[in-house]
Parts: structure tokens; C-alpha cells; sequence
């Protein structure tokens, strides 16, 4: 590892309030050190947000920096009322991300949570430890603190650890009406030895967003997000993340109001799967599958959203409006976790979805007409390598069906500990399987495209312009509208379409009363393949329909959801 040199001003005092050790302000940036005030590695990124103050009890810097390779050990926890950005350097090979744990209060308590904020928080490129400072226990039930109305938390390019889980990794009760962004991330180790609903990533009363993007989930015991059952998630987002190893539902989504959950990886979800005894208490008599959704009251969902989503505008949302988009995913069990269910009669054998969610995607157009499957996969992508994490979640679930002693299956390489934070990562999850290295929209992997690097760098190019690469002598052999990417969308969105031969083409957006919004193209065109970009600027949310007319005879027509 390269030798990572730190130039700091210390003992500076700035201002009235503001005590710099181990600190360098830089423009509204301030540079934070692992050394307190005092010289000591402990507690300097709680004491310099606290102090950065000026006299009249403003903040002194919208930013916080941290040093890669540095690790920041809190001895109170990071409480903000105002907007909180805390960032680093993104890691390379060399240097790893800066890590936030937990060290010991003045009364010898751990600190929990870590950060609590109350309004919009930000935080990128940072690696978030709930491990104690002994190493062999949680800092508590939860690690993360989200409270207040309305805020928006973002987390990019960041790693979250909690071995010994709690309750859930990040706690929203406090709050409402959030939105939460997870993009570039990798949650993992998210584990309680034994435990099964225990161990989930985002716990929430009322999301009105969240997105899960390019994000890898590693050994992530229970949900990735709860919500209020009753009331659900208005937005849910999942694209081009990897799922490995759960031991009930990766993620609950049984009642999102409109979901995207496309180009993604499942891959040993809810592996516990159900029994007998379980799949008799299920409203519908059936296992629980990877996907699963009931349905909602209708004065709850009409209640709880119709102020915020009304694609008819009739003033009542009512169960047909959802929206479920599920396209060009994997899932697959390995070996251990199939050997687990064929050696055990108390359990059933897990799949995708069950029966009764089948209707709704293939047969219930009355009732969903807005519910679209398509291209799921249930092939072994080949992982590079996920260590011996799928045996030791086998036998962590033969351990909790008999009862015996639990089983810690967090994946550490051998001779290490919780408090080592192995850099790089020791799990590979680029996988070799060629049929799903094109089986993603576009034409890329399916899961999460940090594990193929380039393959990212293109990936973000194309969604920047819409515009996919046709090779010349690719000429398309018949006329065909692509459904529109992406979808919901807001406020942009591309449009390809085919071309076997030369035509003059239209191409309009029209809302629901038939009446047109935009003309996107019409002029004529040489046989090819082509996108176009949609920006919805002044037009309010809900369905749209977009019609392709070409030469004489081809018109085709799909349609689109701006949710704002």
C-alpha cells in the first residue's frame, strides 16, 4: 500500500466557536483529520462538525472532507440539523475509503447511531463500520439515523458494514416522506448470527422514493427496505444491482405504488425460504417468492398518494394505476442452498414468484394493466468469487430450523477480523456467464456495472445520451419502436427506434385527452437505428403516449409514465 501523506494546520483557532486540529479549510470545504484538538485519533469528525460554527451560530463549511486511508473513531455521535455532506477522494486500488466507526462515549457506552441527521444528508465514497470497538458485537440496533420531513439522503460510491447486526442498518421512524438515493455502493456483512428478520439495510415509516442504482448487496440478512405496510412506498427503484445471499427477502416491495425493478441480480434471495407451518399464514396460502406484492386498501393507497401521483387525473388512485416494471433479471440458488432445502422437509424450495404475483404481471389486465415482466433469467452467472458465503448461509439456516447454535456467516478472509477492513474487498462479483453479460437493457451485464468497469464507463455514456452505437452493416430488418428508457421517468428520457429502410418519420409525444406535446422528429431518415431525447419541461406528472409513424404504412404507439 502507498504511503498516504497528510499536510495539516493544527491548533488554529479560526473563529469564535471554530477549533481547527488536524483541519484545513478550503473554500466552503472543510479537510478533516483523524486527530482531534488534543492529538488523539479518536473522536476528531464529531468535535470539528460540532465546532464549525461562526459567531453568530452559522455553519462555517457546506462540506466536509475525509482522507482516504484514515479511519475516524466517533466518541459522540455526528448529530446534524442542517444540510450534511460529508465526501472523500473516490478509493483506487492503492487507497481505501475512509472509514467511520464507532469508539466509546465518556461513559464507556458505545456510540449509536453514528450519524444521525435531520434534514438532507449526503455522503459519498465513505465506508460506514456498525461493528463495536471490541469487534465481536453491534454498536446497537441501528448504525444510521435519518429524522425529519421532506429530506432527501443520498449515499454514493460508499460501503456499509454491520456484522452482529441489529434491528436495521439505517432507521427512519423519526422521518417522513423521504427520498433516499443509494447509488454506487456495497452493502455487506449485514448479518445476525441466527437471526432472520433482523439485519436489514433501510428501515422506514413513509418513503415517498428510493433507489437502489449500480449497488452490489453481499451477505444482507433481512430486507433491504421496510416501509408502513399499509401505506407502501410511492417510487421504488432498482436497477443494475446485485443481490448475493439473504436469508428472507433482499427486498420488500409487497406494496410499492409504481416500481422499477430492472437488470439486476438475485442470487441466493430469502434462501431461508418458507415451511409449511409458514406458507399457512400467508394470505394466499403460497410461498413467498423473490418478488412479491399484496394489494392495497383502497382508501389507504388513495389516501396516502393521490396528492402526490393521479395519472388519470380523476381525483381517486385506484389499485389498476400501479405501476410494476420488472425486465432482464437473473436469479439462482447455488449448490449449498438447494442442498439445504432438498435435506430439510420443513422446508419448500424457493422461486422467483409465486402464483398469485404471476397473475398480476400475465393475466390481470383489468386489475394491473401497468404490471410488466419480461426476459427473467434463472441462470449461474459464475461469480470470480464469493468465498465459502453461500455454506456458511446454508448452514446459518439448518442452524435456525433446528435450533443449535447460531451461525456467523459474514464473509471475512481467513485470519482476519471485523475491525481489519480488507482493502480491496476480498468478494469478486464479476461473474463469466456470457449469456448475461448482454442481457441488460442496452445491450450491457445485468447487475451491478461497477464489477465491470468499463462496461460502467459505457453504460453511463449511453444513459447521458440515449444514443446506442449501430454498426454500419447492421441494417435493421424491420420497423420497430423501443419502449422508451428510462421509465418512469423525470424529467428526461430517450426513445429509439428501427429503420430497415429510408422513410419519412414522425415521431410525437400525445398526453391522455389525445392532445400532442411534442414533435420530436419529422423529417426523413436513412435506415438505421436511432434515439431521440425527451425532455419534459411544463408538462405535469402522469401517462403519456408516444406514436412513431414511418413512410406510408408503419405506426406504433407505447406508452410512457413523468412522475415528478
Amino acid at each position: 500500500m502507498k504511503r498516504f501523506i497528510v499536510i495539516t494546520v493544527v491548533g488554529l483557532l479560526v473563529a469564535a466557536g471554530m477549533v481547527y486540529g488536524q483541519t484545513t479549510s478550503k473554500g466552503d470545504t472543510l479537510i478533516i483529520g483523524p486527530l482531534n484538538s488534543q492529538g488523539q485519533p479518536v473522536g476528531a469528525l464529531n468535535e470539528y462538525i460540532a465546532a464549525d460554527t461562526t459567531a453568530s451560530g452559522q455553519r462555517a463549511h457546506k462540506v466536509y472532507k475525509l482522507l482516504r486511508n484514515q479511519t475516524y473513531i466517533l466518541t459522540a455521535t455526528v448529530a446534524a440539523d442542517f444540510p450534511l455532506v460529508i465526501v472523500a477522494d473516490p478509493p483506487d486500488e492503492n487507497n481505501r475509503p475512509p472509514i467511520i466507526r464507532s469508539g466509546l462515549k465518556p461513559d464507556g457506552s458505545t456510540v449509536m447511531p453514528l450519524i444521525q441527521a435531520f434534514t438532507d444528508w449526503t455522503m459519498k465514497n465513505i465506508w460506514i463500520s456498525g461493528v463495536a470497538p471490541t469487534g465481536d458485537s453491534n454498536i446497537g440496533w441501528h448504525v444510521l439515523a435519518v429524522n425529519g420531513e421532506k429530506t432527501r439522503i443520498v449515499f454514493e460510491g460508499c460501503i456499509f458494514e454491520n456484522p452482529f447486526a441489529g434491528w436495521s442498518y439505517v432507521n427512519g421512524y423519526g422521518a417522513s416522506h423521504t427520498t433516499y438515493i443509494v447509488k454506487d455502493c456495497i452493502v455487506r456483512n449485514v448479518v445476525q448470527p441466527g437471526g432472520t428478520w433482523a439485519g436489514s439495510f433501510l428501515t422506514h415509516g413513509v418513503i415517498d422514493t428510493v433507489k437502489f442504482i449500480n449497488t452490489t448487496f453481499f451477505n444482507v440478512e433481512g430486507p433491504v427496505t421496510t416501509c408502513d405496510e399499509n401505506i407502501g412506498q410511492l417510487y421504488t427503484e432498482v436497477e443494475h444491482c446485485t443481490f448475493v445471499n439473504s436469508v428472507v427477502h433482499q427486498f420488500i416491495l409487497n406494496k410499492p405504488v409504481i416500481a422499477k425493478v430492472n437488470n439486476n441480480i438475485f442470487f441466493n434471495c430469502y434462501s431461508f425460504s418458507g415451511g409449511p407451518m409458514e406458507v399457512a399464514s400467508h394470505p394466499d396460502g403460497l410461498i413467498h417468492g423473490i418478488i412479491h406484492m399484496f394489494r392495497f386498501i383502497p382508501s389507504i393507497l388513495d389516501s396516502s398518494w393521490k396528492s402526490y401521483y393521479d395519472p388519470n387525473g380523476d381525483g381517486v388512485l385506484e389499485e389498476k394505476e400501479r405501476v410494476y416494471e420488472l425486465k432482464n433479471n437473473d436469479w439462482w440458488y447455488s449448490d449449498p442452498i438447494k442442498q439445504y432445502w432438498a435435506s430439510n422437509d420443513t422446508v419448500y424450495e424457493q422461486t422467483f414468484m409465486n402464483d398469485t404475483v404471476r397473475i398480476h404481471f400475465f393475466e390481470d389486465e383489468t386489475g394491473h394493466p401497468w404490471y410488466d415482466e419480461e426476459n427473467t433469467k434463472n441462470v449461474d452467472p459464475g461469480f470470480v468469487n464469493i468465498g465459502n458465503s453461500d455454506q456458511l448461509l446454508r448452514q446459518n439456516n439448518e442452524h435456525i430450523r433446528s435450533g443449535d447454535q447460531p451461525v456467523m456467516w459474514a464473509y471475512v478472509p481467513e485470519g482476519q477480523d471485523f475491525l481489519s477492513f480488507t482493502w480491496p474487498l476480498p468478494e469478486d462479483l464479476s461473474y463469466t456467464n456470457s449469456e448475461l453479460l448482454t442481457a441488460a437493457e442496452g445491450g450491457f451485464p445485468v447487475g451491478d456495472l461497477n464489477w465491470f468497469p468499463d462496461k460502467k464507463a459505457q453504460w453511463e455514456a449511453w444513459i447521458k445520451t440515449g444514443v446506442e452505437e449501430q454498426p454500419a452493416a447492421e441494417v435493421p430488418t424491420e420497423f420497430d419502436l423501443e419502449q422508451n428508457y428510462p421509465n418512469p421517468f423525470n424529467p428526461g428520457t430517450t426513445i429509439a427506434f428501427k429503420l430497415p429502410h429510408k422513410a419519412h418519420v414522425q415521431l410525437e409525444v400525445y398526453n391522455t385527452l389525445g392532445q400532442k406535446v411534442a414533435t420530436l422528429v419529422d423529417k426523413q431518415l436513412n435506415a438505421g437505428k436511432y434515439a431521440f431525447h425527451f425532455q419534459a419541461k411544463g408538462i405535469p406528472s402522469g401517462i403519456y403516449y408516444y406514436r412513431l409513424k414511418a413512410g406510408k404504412d408503419f405506426v406504433q404507439m407505447r406508452k410512457m409514465l413523468l412522475l415528478k
